[in-house]
């Protein structure tokens, strides 16, 4: 019966100054794809993207592609998947 917060949730004065950063490797079984993603301050945002473009390569059009497929329309499937763990 555990439900997950996030910090935002439990104190929404943190909204400024948090930052949230997940990717689908293991929630979507795209393991190897490297594929993330995070939202926060765009002070943070622009700062981490500056950073990142310099240190690596970006991802393919095709694993990105497949990565917004999962997020925007195989949300469904990862609570499935869930029940089905809890179950056993």
């Amino acid at each position: 019966d555990f439900k997950f917060v996030t910090p935002v949730e439990f104190e929404p004065k943190l909204y400024d100054r948090t930052l949230t950063m997940n990717g689908v490797s293991k929630s979507y079984a795209m393991t190897g794809w490297r594929i993330g993603y995070a939202a926060g301050p765009i002070q943070l945002i622009k700062a981490m993207d500056m950073i990142q473009g310099q240190q690596t390569s970006g991802a393919t059009s095709i694993a990105q592609w497949a990565a917004l497929e999962d997020l925007l329309v195989r949300g469904d499937e990862v609570l499935r998947a869930v029940q089905r763990f809890d179950s056993r």
